[in-house]
C-alpha cells in the first residue's frame, strides 16, 4: 500500500489503479485542494482527477437580449404598414 503524503506546493501524484482504489477518498480530497492526481494502469497514466469548479448561478434578467424576438425568429422581421407600402407590398 502506498502512503499518501500531500505537500503544500503543487506536485503530481501518480498511483496505480489498485492503490487508487484503496485511497480514493484521499485522492479526491487532494484533487479538491488543487493537487494533480494521476491514475496509471501498468505504469502508464490513463486518468487525471480534477475538481469540478463551483459555478455561481447566473442572475436572471441582468443582460438585455439584443437578438430578434421569438416571433421575429420564427416568422421574420416585423414591418409597419408604411414600410410595406414603401416596399410595394401593401
Amino acid at each position: 500500500m502506498v502512503q499518501l503524503v500531500w505537500y503544500c506546493f503543487p506536485m503530481t501524484l501518480t498511483l496505480n489503479i489498485q492503490d487508487a482504489k484503496a485511497q480514493l477518498s484521499r485522492l479526491v480530497s487532494a484533487a479538491e485542494n488543487g493537487g494533480d492526481v494521476v491514475i496509471a494502469r501498468h505504469g502508464k497514466p490513463v486518468v487525471k482527477l480534477v475538481p469540478i469548479p463551483d459555478k455561481a448561478p447566473r442572475p436572471l434578467g441582468i443582460m438585455p437580449w439584443s437578438g430578434p424576438s421569438h416571433r421575429e425568429a420564427l416568422l421574420g422581421p416585423i414591418y409597419t404598414e408604411a414600410e410595406l407600402v414603401d416596399m410595394g407590398l401593401a
